[in-house]
């Protein structure tokens, strides 16, 4: 039997730890220093620390948290929010953090067959999918830094083009990481696609039994 890990994920919003409603309404919650340290006497299996200001994307509040939470803790640290290269990667795990959360959206294919396809891209807040006949549906899993979730998200859908208006939840935050148990590939949001044939000629680029790709 597999053992449950316990994986505090902590939001934080110019160096503070902070609460939201739906990633809006912050509230100021405390100092992430001094619940690490709790984190820690309760011997948390890992901690998580996610920046979500649009306005700083920068990793060096990241290095500079990094610096002091490790003074206070020792069990795996993973860091995300702004790391937008492999040289910002690099830096944080140089600096001590143990995993790097990357932003990135994926697609589950509920009912996996042979010679399905599926091609995938995420660009300028539209999920453009492809799919060969076989494939009925879908889930697409978008991370909330990745789509601006204030605008309405356009999908284009084979030849179906509809938008609507996302909205990104802790309970799918926390749904990723009890699925996959990794924080990598956590996500905020999860949207069930209903999937009709293409009608054009044009075929999808990934082949395999069933792959996905994303693009951003």
């Amino acid at each position: 039997m597999l053992k449950k890990r316990i994986i505090p994920v902590q939001l934080l919003l110019d160096g503070r730890l902070v609460k939201t409603k739906q990633f809006g309404a912050y509230r100021d919650v405390g100092d992430p220093v001094a619940s690490s340290r709790v984190y820690n006497a309760q011997n948390a299996d890992e901690l998580v620390f996610l920046n979500i200001n649009r306005s700083a994307r920068g990793i060096d509040p990241l290095l500079t948290l990094l610096e002091r939470v490790s003074e206070v803790t020792f069990m795996p640290l993973s860091l995300g929010g702004g790391v937008t290269s492999y040289d910002s990667a690099a830096r944080l795990i140089r600096s001590g953090a143990d995993k790097v959360v990357l932003n990135f959206f994926w697609l589950q294919n509920r009912t996996p067959g042979k010679k399905q396809e599926i091609d995938a891209v995420c660009r300028d807040n539209t999920l453009t999918v492809t799919t060969t006949t076989n494939v009925t549906a879908a889930t697409v899993l978008l991370d909330g830094r990745l789509v601006d979730f204030g605008k309405p998200v356009k999908f284009r859908i084979n030849d179906q083009e509809t938008s609507r208006k996302l909205q990104p939840t802790v309970l799918a935050l926390c749904q990723g990481l009890i699925e996959r148990g990794d924080p990598e590939l956590a996500f905020t949001a999860r949207i069930d696609l209903p999937l009709s044939a293409p009608t054009s000629s044009t075929k999808p680029r990934v082949k395999g039994p069933f792959t996905s790709r994303g693009q951003h």
